[in-house]
């Protein structure tokens, strides 16, 4: 009797109401020219027509396992799930509404083959859905380069972060040996939103080989309602536990030489984007100091140098002019992080804010910090005597400061991000 071949790589997607991208999702995986993988699929109790579709694909292909949540736990759990029943030497993630590159596997496979390591990073296309897609890309994929010389977790985050290189901590476009998760006991975070912000430190400090391809094998989509695209109370809390569970990852771990210093400019990014929640959502976000978490992020807040946490917001000399020129007639374009930095910073400097505005302000929070944001265009009757602050990353500035000009603004000023103190 022939043996049975070892799987190579085991490929969990997690599912939940995604029946229109599904289809494209699976013939990805499944039109793969390498073919020794399996696929682990666990319906967490979907609503829609999810779950028939993957009856259809597990009645055809031998190599799909379906699982079924009994009722909907998340993301994390269902990857938790798989990766108890995961046979494969790797582990691959996919999310259900992303797609993958035909070739994916048979790079991989080439690379890890010749080259075993903890964890492969490789690179990804993003695809944006829904309103003004083309305006609203701002997220542009910082690229990796191949390097198949190992590194360990630790050295390659310190190095990235200490060279103001960004890191992604997304799952999905990573591979992991599935021995060093079990032997390290790694699992993702349950009932939290955004886990691989967590789960890419837990996995960085214990890695000990680390390796990286330019070839782009995966394909994010992003749209409009999804998790990573909006604002919420829950993204609140979750980013609250986040930051106080790596503190602990940071405290209890050996460092390496540099990672001190990666690891508060990680806490940073995220203690910023938790300031922006807080200012969408007030009343929502009362510090209980009860809980070990809120006690942690109330000594942060209250830091003296909580100021470090402003990364993009530094002004020259003729730029604060022209804005002291415009006191209380401020409009500020943008609510996001950086908008939020922008209004902390104008505020405790005495300049009193017009408003905050935004391009489409239905897939925006209703308000930011007591201000209430409004459409752009609402505000062309200002066009004259206001002066807009665009306060977007600047890789992002080009097609919303044509967009202010188009509609008549005369007074603008671009917020220089990469600039430094």
């Amino acid at each position: 009797m022939k043996k049975k071949e070892k799987i190579f790589f085991s490929i969990i997607v997690p599912i939940y109401n995604v029946e229109k991208y599904l289809d494209e999702c699976l013939k990805s995986i499944l039109s793969q020219s390498y073919r020794n993988f399996e696929v682990i699929c666990i319906n967490d109790a979907s609503t829609d027509n999810s779950y028939v579709i993957l009856s259809k694909y597990a009645d055809r292909y031998s190599q799909i396992k379906l699982i079924s949540n009994e009722m909907n736990e998340g993301l994390s759990y269902s990857r938790n799930r798989g990766m108890e029943i995961a046979e494969g030497d790797y582990i691959i993630f996919v999310d259900s509404d992303d797609y993958v590159s035909e070739k994916m596997l048979s790079v991989l496979e080439g690379v890890l083959g010749k080259n075993p390591a903890d964890i492969l990073n490789f690179n990804y296309d993003l695809k944006l859905e829904g309103i003004n897609a083309a305006e609203k890309n701002f997220y542009i994929n910082a690229r990796y380069t191949t390097d198949l010389s190992y590194k360990t977790g630790q050295e390659w985050f310190s190095s990235a972060l200490n060279n103001d290189f960004p890191i992604t901590p997304y799952a999905w476009n990573k591979v992991y040996k599935r021995t060093f998760l079990i032997q390290e006991k790694l699992k993702f975070y349950e009932g939290l939103l955004h886990e691989d912000i967590l789960f890419l430190v837990q996995s960085v400090m214990k890695a000990e080989k680390v390796i990286f391809i330019e070839d782009s094998l995966y394909i994010y989509r992003r749209r409009d309602g999804s998790i990573t695209a909006g604002k919420s109370e829950k993204k609140l809390d979750s980013l609250v536990i986040i930051v106080s569970e790596i503190w602990s990852v940071w405290k209890s771990n050996q460092l390496e030489a540099g990672m001190d210093e990666a690891l508060k400019k990680y806490m940073d990014k995220w203690m910023a984007v938790i300031r922006t929640l807080i200012m969408c959502f007030p009343e929502h976000k009362e510090l209980e100091m009860g809980k070990p978490e809120d006690q942690f992020l109330f000594s942060l807040m209250q830091t003296p140098g909580k100021e470090h946490i402003m990364q993009y917001v530094h002004f020259n000399q003729d730029e604060w002019n022209i804005i002291k020129k415009f006191d209380k007639h401020i409009i500020i374009y943008g609510a996001g992080t950086v908008g939020a930095e922008l209004i902390l910073y104008l505020e405790k400097r005495g300049i009193d804010i017009f408003g905050v505005a935004v391009s489409d302000k239905s897939v925006n929070t209703s308000q930011i910090a007591g201000y209430q944001i409004r459409q752009i265009s609402e505000l062309i009757e200002y066009r004259n005597k206001a002066l807009v602050i665009v306060a977007i990353v600047k890789r992002n500035q080009k097609s919303v400061y044509q967009k202010l000009v188009d509609l008549g603004f005369e007074n603008i000023l671009l917020l220089d991000t990469d600039r430094k103190e």
